[in-house]
């Protein structure tokens, strides 16, 4: 089994691995999700491309770009490689404090597990969480 340390930082939605045993990537499961970003001022496809782990040219293309031109408050969607990990639910946990530990929105969570509210999430549960695959590699 691959060893992973997670860090969660107050002011920070990103979650940093501390290890990851190379050799063992495959064992987790690779999915590439949809993710839509909103343009911040004075990003541009290079920064956003980085960010993500994807190619540029993809970004034009998912997103019909015809010029390299980014407004402030413009949505891209993106498909970015998130890794599957298992999160088995104990006492007293909620959706929000399982979202805070690993940089993901509840809404996510709920969609990637077939729950429409948080009540569902109840202890002994098994949940399904996707990983920005690059934040991993960080």
């Amino acid at each position: 089994l691959s060893t992973f340390i997670v860090l969660s930082f107050a002011n920070s939605s990103q979650i940093f691995a501390q290890t990851y045993a190379s050799n063992n990537k495959s064992e987790h499961h690779v999915k590439n999700l949809e993710e839509v970003h909103i343009v911040d001022e004075g990003q541009h496809l290079a920064l956003i491309s980085k960010k993500y782990g994807v190619k540029i040219q993809d970004i034009r293309t998912w997103n019909n770009l015809t010029s390299d031109h980014l407004k402030v408050g413009q949505k891209l969607t993106l498909f970015v490689k998130h890794v599957e990990e298992s999160h088995k639910v104990t006492a007293n946990e909620n959706l929000q404090e399982i979202a805070n530990t690993y940089g993901v929105a509840p809404n996510k969570i709920l969609a990637w597990n077939n729950l429409k509210k948080a009540d569902e999430i109840t202890e002994g549960i098994t949940l399904k969480i996707y990983i920005m695959k690059k934040q991993l590699e960080k």
